[in-house]
């Protein structure tokens, strides 16, 4: 019985996702990812005209992912709720892995990106939000520290997971726990 390949836009896409996480944007060739999905280079250039076309198409539907949420936040006073946002962005980044360890162990490479700049944009507007209508300068440093120690911890367990840890839903519970602990110390 033949098998079902599924679009090979989609197929090229989420593989040069994760090489670019894997071996950063620099590193990672149109023909690595046209291998790794069984496709010649010619087909990738075909479907995104450039490597940059291919890395905006990657990495695209996560940024606009993340720019609704916050649209959902800022649209709504009541979802502003400090246990609310943290269990939205500890859930957004458990449903883009692979962004989020591009994103944070290829962050010096992608600075001049523009969907990373954007992404930044988005992170700073949920501190924003996190804050409320008093901002204060050490909680605004908590907050920091907890969105970007979290992301960086399911970054670094996402490539552990690969050799064996979990990211399980205790895992992102006790995530979850810690931004609220950190960003509510007083």
């Amino acid at each position: 019985m033949q098998e079902t390949r599924t679009d090979p836009a989609v197929e090229m896409r989420r593989a040069s996702l994760q090489l670019f996480a894997r071996h950063g944007y620099e590193a990672t060739s149109l023909q690595d990812v046209a291998d790794a999905v069984g496709y010649t280079k010619a087909n990738v250039l075909y479907h995104f005209g450039s490597k940059q076309g291919l890395f905006d198409a990657a990495v695209g539907p996560g940024v606009e992912d993340f720019e609704r949420l916050i649209g959902r936040l800022r649209a709504d006073p009541h979802l502003r709720d400090p246990d609310h946002i943290a269990r939205v962005f500890v859930e957004f980044l458990f449903d883009h892995l692979d962004e989020v360890d591009l994103f944070i162990n290829r962050a010096s490479t992608l600075a001049e990106q523009p969907l990373v700049r954007r992404a930044n944009e988005l992170i700073d507007g949920l501190v924003e939000l996190s804050l409320g209508a008093a901002p204060d300068s050490d909680r605004q440093l908590r907050i920091d520290i907890a969105f970007s120690g979290v992301a960086y911890c399911i970054a670094s367990a996402h490539r552990a997971e690969r050799e064996s840890v979990p990211l399980d839903e205790e895992l992102r519970e006790r995530f979850i726990g810690a931004i609220v602990a950190i960003a509510s110390i007083d």
